[in-house]
């Protein structure tokens, strides 16, 4: 083994093998990161990565690379911040868009940890064929849920409007503006990071997120466990 690459996990898949758009399988590693799931989809913007991870340790960044062949040379085409050491679900999204023209296209993720070491999960596959546009309005099902803390809310707007997405407490009373702003048509994800308006925790229990723009409006419910 060469000793540069000690502690080095690297995830392939062969073409038999492959998920499109998908990869769930945990990976988990001491001082590393479990990955729980590893996903892509075409998108308003491009191409959305998201994945999941049940814990991490030491993450300092995550490295995306893409490559027009499985086996072929893949290239960087963005960063994210990593969470450090945390024993709970974190999710994380990047949007690739630089895509060059449409076809089939390959994303590796590679974690970085905080001494400069390298794991790489992947690759994934995906088909592009253009933008994904928003055709109606729609709320979807935050995920994970329940969460612990971290939750990310994907929705759609048909028109552009004043959009306002809150979460409120199962008395009713606010919690936390998400957003507050106009929007143009297209399709959207926020994050909610567990926190009140003043940046205190919210306490676990039932939560309500309230999507409004133009003559939409839809509420559902979301489980926080501490």
């Amino acid at each position: 083994m060469n000793p540069a690459n000690a502690g080095q996990l690297t995830v392939t898949a062969t073409k038999s093998n492959f998920v499109r758009g998908n990869f769930a399988s945990t990976v988990s590693l001491p001082g590393a990161v479990s990955l729980a799931s590893f996903t892509a989809a075409p998108s308003s913007g491009g191409i959305l990565l998201s994945w999941q991870t049940a814990s991490e340790i030491n993450c300092q960044s995550w490295r995306i690379e893409r490559s027009t062949q499985a086996e072929g040379s893949f290239a960087e085409v963005g960063t994210v911040n990593g969470n450090g050491t945390v024993y709970e679900t974190s999710n994380y999204q990047f949007t690739d868009a630089s895509i060059p023209a449409v076809g089939e296209y390959y994303f590796k993720l590679v974690e970085i940890d905080v001494s400069g070491k390298e794991t790489t999960f992947g690759p994934i596959q995906v088909s592009y064929s253009g933008p994904v546009r928003a055709i109606d309005y729609k709320l979807e099902q935050s995920y994970p849920n329940p969460t612990t803390g971290k939750v990310a809310i994907r929705y759609s707007l048909k028109d552009p409007g004043h959009t306002s997405l809150t979460i409120y407490n199962i008395m009713g009373a606010e919690v936390k503006t998400l957003v507050n702003s106009r929007q143009a048509a297209d399709n959207y994800t926020v994050s909610w990071n567990g926190r009140d308006n003043s940046g205190r925790e919210a306490a676990k229990g039932v939560y309500f997120y309230k999507l409004i723009s133009g003559n939409f409006s839809a509420t559902r419910k979301l489980m926080l466990l501490r």
